[in-house]
């Protein structure tokens, strides 16, 4: 199949539709990246042209199938991306943070309205002694403006976190072993809160999250699922969180945490890699996907 089929329609979902977005085909085997702030979603997809050669591309969604002007972010420095992008947007959208996984390290830039992105800086991760970082970055703002980024370890396996606030930390672990490597998910679900998502060797997904600002982390937590790709998170409310992942059936499946963990619903779909989301707002949830197509599909609750 080339493309997404029509997922099941419970909760309010739409169905799969494809997008306009960006100029053509995207890299399968890299997932969107997307965060949404006062009715907007940003998103950001890396061009199919070559393996690691494609540019990234940013577009703007409004929803009823509305996407604004799309732009060409370029490449960071002419080096390969590892993997798919992470992005945030800060509540009042006048900040995104754009992150990738270089062979030389995590590689960020940002852009604060009205001016135009920045420059990419090395926030470390990359050698001497061989690359530290093994996958996607994730990370996530919360409304103080504390940002928090999370990659797998290239040597030990174990999550590795990193923190800015009015500067950055250094590379921390949070333990754990994820020897596949795939891609994690983070979110802010209010009051300091953040958690952070990642796939085990069993295929399952496993959770931990901090409600002190990043200190006295909980331990490991089994949320259930089988993937074999990464997972995707977002939140709209506090205490709200929306969580995603392709089954081995190629399927979406969707889960949320507001008081208590659902059980898993199939949106449908067909994809070969990752999922993205992002919420416009209260009550809104995106997901994204790359068909088998090359081209880039939303469901919108």
């Amino acid at each position: 199949m080339a493309a997404p089929k029509e997922g099941r329609r419970s909760m309010g979902w739409s169905g799969w539709k494809r997008t306009t977005f960006g100029p053509g085909v995207f890299h399968p085997a890299s997932a969107p990246a997307a965060s949404g702030y006062g009715g907007v979603l940003d998103v950001v997809c890396q061009e199919d042209k070559s393996p690691y050669s494609g540019d990234l591309w940013e577009q703007p969604y409004l929803g009823n199938d509305y996407w604004s002007p799309f732009s060409d972010i370029g490449q960071p420095q002419g080096r390969a991306i590892i993997g798919s992008p992470a992005l945030t947007a800060w509540q009042d959208g006048d900040r995104h943070d754009l992150f990738v996984n270089a062979a030389t390290g995590l590689l960020h830039r940002s852009m604060q309205r009205p001016y135009p992105w920045s420059d990419w800086e090395d926030l470390g991760g990359g050698p001497p002694g061989g690359p530290i970082l093994g996958s996607s970055p994730a990370a996530c703002v919360d409304s103080d403006g504390r940002l928090d980024v999370f990659c797998i370890s290239g040597i030990d396996f174990s999550l590795l976190h990193k923190r800015y606030r009015n500067g950055w930390s250094d590379w921390e672990s949070l333990g754990g072993h994820f020897p596949r490597q795939l891609t994690p998910a983070a979110q802010t679900w209010g009051g300091g809160r953040v958690g952070v998502f990642v796939v085990g060797d069993d295929l399952g997904i496993h959770h931990k999250w901090t409600a002190a600002d990043g200190a006295g982390w909980s331990g490991w937590e089994d949320i259930g699922g089988v993937t074999e790709q990464g997972v995707a998170a977002c939140s709209w409310a506090p205490g709200r969180i929306d969580l995603f992942h392709r089954g081995q059936d190629a399927a979406v499946y969707h889960k949320w945490f507001d008081g208590g963990w659902s059980g898993w619903e199939s949106l449908g779909g067909v994809t070969d890699h990752g999922i993205t989301t992002g919420s416009r707002g209260p009550g809104r949830v995106d997901a994204l996907v790359i068909g088998t197509d090359g081209e880039l599909y939303i469901n919108e609750f």
